[in-house]
């Protein structure tokens, strides 16, 4: 008896026992281990962005202080394959998982003036990154978006974008509304001062009209023939103010400020025209702008933002806000931001210091314009006295 209780093995309740502690623990550890995995992985996919840095920076050394060409870029430097791959890329794994920003592609080192916000080097699926929304590949932490840019001076940083729709489910205007300068532009326009002021005046309770500006020229490497293609970026502070300082608001004081590209090289006559219609100047242009009014732009009247294209205005707004822009503040400088990819993507953000207002994206073919050479500011209002002021006005392509 005592031999054949020796040799007693386990019974079913203990094995089972035994497989749910190890299940337990499993559960337990493999999401650690995971995790510790992908940290291991951002760490990897970080050091090759820095590696990669280092070679543009030893090209651009050798190249009269140029970067190379985006679509070159990896080529040009003769990289090491393995250090072209990022862990985490989705499988397969495909022959490079970093992108060049476009933006920068055969620029001129000095032409960056803000490199601590300039992204250089991206978690991408293409080599040359042209469309930030598209391009890139959210590959690490993906339940806050993480992804892995190197800067122009060299540093390196794990960005979590949202996920959410708060920006229309856009990267680029996640990022834009991080503060990073997606778009340094190499070509700025020459002929305009550094600020822009257009003012109307009235006597009493008149019916303003529309104000205009003087045409300025577009910068040169932003034209070309009727049906070409090119990429646009534009960025601007707007001070929207009336005579005695009252806050424009919805049923009360009602002003607009716009912006319109690709003009004719002619100042169009306004016929007159009323604060409550649309310029026909924004019929054959491309024009950015935002307003709080309930009566012009009838196409924008459930936003704050809008482009128009061919006398048609279409717009979507984030949240906050959902409706119109309640006020315009005299004292309150406004930034208005618009990047045009290949002359059909269309991209405008408007913020208030850090607080993105609204935001839309839209498409729209406008090649056939984009050789008129000049662009405009416009602007309108209720108030016997407006002026709209726009200053630190960059307009360059990429």
């Amino acid at each position: 008896m005592s031999d054949s209780l020796s040799r007693r093995g386990f019974t079913l309740i203990e094995l089972l026992v035994v497989i749910a502690i190890i299940a337990v623990l499993a559960a337990i550890l493999f999401p650690v281990f995971a995790t510790a995995r992908e940290k291991a992985h951002q760490t990897s996919c970080l050091n090759n962005q820095r590696q990669i840095y280092l070679a543009i920076a030893m090209y651009v050394q050798d190249h009269s202080q140029m970067y190379p060409l985006a679509a070159t870029a990896w080529s040009d430097l003769n990289l090491a394959a393995g250090l072209l791959v990022c862990p985490s890329a989705k499988r397969p794994l495909p022959p490079t998982s970093y992108g060049f920003s476009g933006a920068l592609s055969n620029m001129p080192q000095g032409n960056i003036t803000t490199p601590t916000i300039t992204p250089m080097i991206a978690d991408a699926t293409t080599p040359a990154i042209t469309d930030w929304d598209n391009n890139l590949e959210l590959r690490h932490t993906p339940a806050t978006g993480g992804l892995n840019l190197t800067f122009a001076d060299g540093h390196a940083a794990l960005v979590a974008i949202p996920l959410n729709k708060t920006m229309l489910g856009s990267n680029l205007f996640a990022l834009q509304a991080l503060g990073y300068n997606l778009f340094p532009t190499r070509l700025k326009n020459t002929t305009t001062s550094s600020s822009i002021t257009i003012s109307q005046y009235g006597t009493g309770n008149v019916i303003q009209k529309w104000m205009q500006s003087p045409t300025f020229n577009m910068p040169s490497a932003s034209l070309g023939k009727a049906g070409t293609a090119t990429s646009l970026h534009a960025e601007c502070d707007i001070v929207i103010r009336s005579n005695n300082g009252t806050v424009f608001a919805v049923n009360g004081y009602d002003a607009g400020g716009f912006i319109s590209f690709y003009q004719p090289n002619t100042v169009l006559a306004q016929n007159n025209l009323d604060w409550k219609s649309v310029p026909p100047s924004f019929s054959a242009d491309l024009t950015v702008g935002f307003q709080n009014c309930l009566y012009a732009y009838n196409a924008m009247s459930g936003g704050p933002i809008g482009l128009f294209w061919e006398g048609i205005a279409s717009h979507t707004v984030v949240t906050p806000p959902t409706t119109l822009l309640s006020s315009i503040s005299p004292t309150t400088t406004y930034h208005l931001f618009l990047a045009v990819i290949g002359g059909k993507t269309h991209y405008a953000m408007l913020s208030k210091g850090t607080t993105v207002l609204a935001c839309t994206k839209q498409t729209k073919d406008i090649t056939t314009i984009m050789n008129n050479p000049c662009f405009a500011v416009y602007g309108t209002g209720n108030s016997s006295q407006n002026d709209v002021i726009i200053s630190n006005l960059s307009v360059g392509v990429f």
